[in-house]
This record gives C-alpha cells, sequence and structure tokens, in this order.
C-alpha cells in the first residue's frame, strides 16, 4: 500500500521518510503541525500515530526553496 493510500502512519515511518528524528515529529506534533491519532484515544500513549493527510498537506505547502547565492 502506498504512502498516500493510507490514513494513519507511525512515527518512526514519517522520521524515516523525512529524514528526521523521532523527536522533530514529537515537537510537530506537540506544535500542531501534525494530528495525532491514538486507537483509544490517549494522549501520551503508546500506539500514537499520525493522520497521514496532515502529512500530505505539509509536503505539498510546506517546502522552502532555497536559492544560491552567486
Amino acid at each position: 500500500m502506498q504512502f498516500e493510500d493510507k490514513r494513519f502512519c507511525q512515527i518512526r515511518t514519517l522520521a524515516d521518510r523525512w529524514d528526521v528524528s523521532t523527536d522533530r515529529i514529537y515537537e510537530l506534533l506537540t506544535k500542531g503541525v501534525l494530528r495525532p491519532w491514538h486507537p483509544q484515544a490517549k494522549v501520551g500513549a503508546k500506539g500514537l500515530l499520525i493522520c497521514v493527510k496532515s502529512v500530505l498537506v505539509i509536503e505539498e505547502s510546506g517546502y522552502v526553496e532555497l536559492h544560491t547565492v552567486v
């Protein structure tokens, strides 16, 4: 199954996809940039997942293009 077709993903999966630490993913969750989901609606519990739709929105609008100055 393609990443875009999933409803939720694990924190480690997203960290690998973006090549960042899991701490960075938790930071984005804390700031409300990513939408968390838990099957039993528990905050801070093991098994926390991320809504893939929120990931795709960030990927579509969150990139910053850097231009090299010559």
